[in-house]
């Protein structure tokens, strides 16, 4: 709203002032200091100073619910940029919130609450990777916002900032300008966190003497257990009975078990991985499961996680 527009608003509402401030419930302190606090409302808003008045207004209607200063904390409101804000209370001004609404008031209430609304900006919000995520703007808590589904947020015109998080993913924040009344849509995707994303590995020698090697990682006898960031790695067993040295691939936010014997010996249960889809590092939050898989089956496919694979083919 325009400087000049604001004052003709006061000029009109200048003529309420504090007319009809005839609650007996506030004492008279309260009704003192909130017609005080009214007045210097009126003053800094008559200089378009719309921040200061906005302040004495809300200090005021705290006090002493009143329908002209209602009235003029919406206009201020309008002045500074906060159509979101200015509907609002314009909203449970007509409804009588704020105590009985003089006629000629209430006609003014209602036009300035459709031109409000008319410059109230929409963001609609859509996130994918994760199941439900929060949304916030500008610090605010704005709903929640389901995989896929959009999330229609009304703001304030300007610049915003957009905060997408959920468990398990890492947070986005994006920046984004909306003129007033317009609609913007707002895209992002979410993905694991580094910690979710970890898997564990739990090496296990047949020959509880053995020693174990995840190599550039870790060393141990017997067994080892190490949460890893997905990848590849080599591990090695050294025993009395023979060596072994083999590459295995992790994949994301699983745990894997694998078994090792020496060459000669053949292979412990054909070593192959049990994968559990987020357990142990996320299943709680994600409803993780155990995919126990006979190693001479075909890979499966994981709802959260993509394929996780058996490697019954595979002899180490």
């Amino acid at each position: 709203m325009s400087v000049p527009a604001a004052r003709s608003w006061w000029t009109w509402i200048a003529c309420v002032v504090w007319c009809s401030f005839a609650s007996a419930q506030p004492s008279s302190d309260q009704q003192a200091s909130a017609k005080e606090l009214f007045e210097r409302g009126k003053a800094a808003m008559a200089v378009g100073r719309f921040a200061e008045a906005q302040e004495h207004f809300s200090r005021s209607l705290a006090l002493v619910p009143k329908a002209s200063a209602a009235f003029n904390l919406a206009v201020s409101f309008r002045g500074t940029g906060k159509p979101k804000e200015a509907a609002q209370v314009l909203e449970g001004l007509v409804a009588g919130k704020y105590g009985a609404v003089p006629p000629e008031m209430r006609g003014q209430a209602t036009q300035l609450e459709k031109e409000a609304r008319r410059d109230i900006a929409i963001l609609s919000v859509v996130q994918t990777g994760a199941p439900r995520a929060e949304v916030r703007v500008d610090g605010s808590a704005a709903g929640e916002a389901l995989e896929g589904i959009q999330l229609l947020v009304q703001v304030n015109p300007g610049e915003r900032l957009v905060s997408v998080s959920a468990p398990l993913r890492s947070p986005r924040e994006l920046r984004v300008t909306v003129a007033a009344g317009q609609s913007k849509r707002v895209a992002t995707t979410l993905v694991l966190s580094r910690a979710a994303r970890m898997s564990t590995l739990e090496l296990v020698a047949k020959d509880p003497k053995g020693s174990l090697e995840i190599v550039g990682v870790a060393r141990g006898r017997g067994r080892i257990v190490k949460k890893l960031e997905p990848g590849k790695y080599r591990v090695r067993l050294r025993s009395d009975a023979g060596d072994r040295d083999t590459q295995i691939e992790l994949r994301p936010a699983t745990r894997h078990r694998v078994e090792l014997e020496p060459e000669k010996g053949g292979v412990f249960q054909s070593p192959w991985f049990w994968a559990a889809a987020g357990t142990l590092t996320v299943g709680a939050a994600v409803g993780g499961y155990f995919l126990l898989r006979d190693p001479r089956e075909d890979p499966v496919r994981d709802p959260e996680f993509s394929v996780v694979e058996t490697l019954g083919a595979t002899h180490f």
